[in-house]
């Protein structure tokens, strides 16, 4: 947008981020560090999950919700970076 350049398709295509989204990706990337040491494509752990929550000291309502929600968006990383990691081994640069 910057060089005014025509924008690509696939940010045509993408969905608008809901308003509460910003909430819950802030916290993702957060807790994104707490991946067991060695496995940056290993599932964050929900015990970490929890414990987050707990420290934030959300109520128990909001933590079933961000529990549920970060596991979603984990699934969905990790399935993101396996694509990028096979797209990269088929096209080296």
């Amino acid at each position: 947008m910057e060089r005014e350049a025509p924008l690509p398709q696939w940010y045509l295509d993408e969905p608008p981020l809901l308003p509460f989204s910003d909430f819950f990706l802030k916290h993702f990337w957060i807790l994104d560090t707490e991946r067991p040491l060695g496995m940056t494509q290993g599932r964050i752990p929900e015990s970490r999950i929890s414990d987050y929550c707990a420290r934030k000291g959300w109520p128990d309502d909001l933590r079933e919700l961000f529990t549920h929600v970060t596991l979603g968006l984990d699934r969905g990383y990790i399935r993101w970076c396996n694509k990028e990691r096979e797209r990269k081994a088929d096209n080296p640069t």
